[in-house]
């Protein structure tokens, strides 16, 4: 048997009992899981290196273009002769993009930049932001009250804990408490009564290796320098898989230090095997989750890789480009509010759009 392989070798066994078979089974699965992770992880590290060198500076780019164009559109709006329509178009697009950035710029701490925001958006909505703000969440607590009967804190919705108690709220509210738990039956008491035995079980077959690993690696034990470093640094591997109950890494250091091998292991009783089951299958659902719902919830993740958890370069362009043409055209807009010609065109083409936009919104 190989040293990095903890397989139920068929030298040994010329039939694999059924709990052999899945040991086994379970093995390989960890082994290729955990690989998996490692090169998910190095992959998900890699573009996320290349977001940051690519994508990260493109879109600060454009906060600050953008922030210019404000500026710019306030500037024209107060040095150009404007019909009243175009005025009230260039302060409707303007407290639509101010909105926003006051709010990035409050999670940021830029004191100045919010002051000098809040400014224009008393200046061109007519009203204090904070008060505006304060106000729609006024009438978001009320309709939600006059919905389900309770109030929120629309401050708090990005809380989990606050969501978290809400959604148990709303369920109360809405009669979908979960039903009082029934007396349990005896065969049902029994069967909980064998599985807290086997939990059990299973706690206590991995303290048996973990013990036995620390006797034979405690450092303190070793007169060689050198052989005490590799001692600590297995000590260190042991510490860790005991914590995270990690029976795979255990059995593999077993192998390593050769207190497990091939007669070893072939012989380990069905009903031991059977909590090595029962441990190791957990760790293959516990690597799957770490996969599928960690992993994989990542925003570099779901913006950048395919169904099939490969990198996509095109989509890496695609939103590269899509930046930087953002950026020329929020440009192209700054360059048109230094000439009072062109700067009157964008504003009447703003106020053609506020009009179909408008329409649509009383069509809906």
């Amino acid at each position: 048997m190989s040293k990095n392989n903890l397989l139920v070798s068929t030298t040994q066994v010329k039939t694999l009992s059924k709990t052999q078979a899945k040991f086994n089974n379970l093995v390989v699965q960890i082994e290729k899981l955990k690989a998996r992770k490692i090169e998910f992880a190095e992959q998900l590290k890699a573009v996320e290196l290349k977001y940051h060198k690519q994508v990260l500076p493109l879109a600060l780019e454009n906060k600050e273009k953008m922030m210019q164009m404000i500026v710019a559109f306030d500037k024209a709006y107060d040095t150009y002769k404007l019909t009243k329509k175009e005025q009230e178009a260039i302060s409707r697009f303007i407290c639509r993009n101010l909105g926003e950035f006051i709010e990035i710029e409050v999670q940021e701490g830029n004191e100045e930049s919010v002051k000098t925001l809040k400014a224009l958006y008393l200046k061109h909505e007519g009203e204090d932001f904070d008060e505006s703000q304060s106000e729609q969440n006024d009438m978001m607590a009320d309709m939600f009250e006059q919905m389900f009967g309770f109030k929120i804190d629309p401050n708090q919705l990005e809380d989990a804990a606050y969501q978290e108690e809400m959604k148990q709220k709303f369920e109360d509210k809405m009669g979908h408490q979960q039903p009082k738990e029934r007396k349990k039956s005896k065969k049902q008491l029994e069967k909980e009564a064998k599985e807290k035995e086997a939990e059990d079980k299973m706690k206590k077959d991995a303290r048996s290796i973990y013990t036995q690993l620390a006797k034979l690696l405690h450092p303190d034990t070793e007169q060689d320098e050198a052989k005490r470093e590799v001692k600590t640094e297995l000590m260190k591997r042991v510490t860790n898989a005991y914590s995270a109950n990690d029976l795979y890494e255990l059995l593999q250091i077993q192998l390593e230090v050769e207190q497990l091998d091939d007669d070893a292991l072939a012989n380990v009783s069905d009903d031991l095997m059977g909590s090595y089951v029962k441990v190791l299958q957990k760790q293959v659902d516990e690597l799957q989750m770490e996969i599928n719902y960690e992993m994989k919830q990542t925003p570099i993740y779901q913006q950048f890789f395919t169904y099939t958890d490969k990198f996509s370069e095109t989509k890496f362009r695609k939103t590269v480009n899509e930046l930087k043409d953002g950026v020329k055209q929020i440009q192209g807009m700054i360059n048109n509010c230094a000439n009072q010609v062109t700067f009157k065109l964008l504003a009447k083409d703003l106020v053609k759009e506020f009009k179909e936009e408008d329409k649509y919104d009383h069509f809906w």
